[in-house]
């Protein structure tokens, strides 16, 4: 059996997901997805917040099913937000301008009095 990819905290104002590897490829993008679509399932009424201080590697795949979740909960009327990213991770975001498009927090307990 494969090592999940994300570690499920749950608070009384939302679900924190946090990113259990340093890179994510292709496989493990597909594995970080279906996570949290699991958990957003699970979890109808919380908002969903992604931790990702451990990640170091974002591939384009990764941003466009960040992207793709993001939009799915917006359409629901659900929240979803970013926290903890890396200067690295924080500078892609800044040159791809998904930081005018997904809600981004430098710290994870921010993001949850957000919530």
């Amino acid at each position: 059996m494969s090592q999940a990819i994300l570690r499920t905290d749950s608070r009384d104002k939302a679900i924190v997901a946090r990113v259990c590897h340093a890179e994510l490829d292709h496989d493990s993008t597909l594995k970080l997805k279906s996570e949290l679509k699991s958990i957003i399932a699970s979890h109808p009424e919380l908002p969903i917040i992604v931790d990702m201080e451990e990640v170091e590697f974002l591939p384009s795949i990764a941003l466009g099913a960040l992207v793709e979740i993001h939009l799915n909960l917006k359409r629901n009327g659900r929240r979803f937000a970013l926290a903890a990213l890396r200067p690295s991770i924080e500078e892609i975001m800044t040159l791809s301008g998904l930081n005018n498009l997904l809600q981004i927090y430098q710290q994870t307990d921010a993001a949850i009095a957000q919530a």
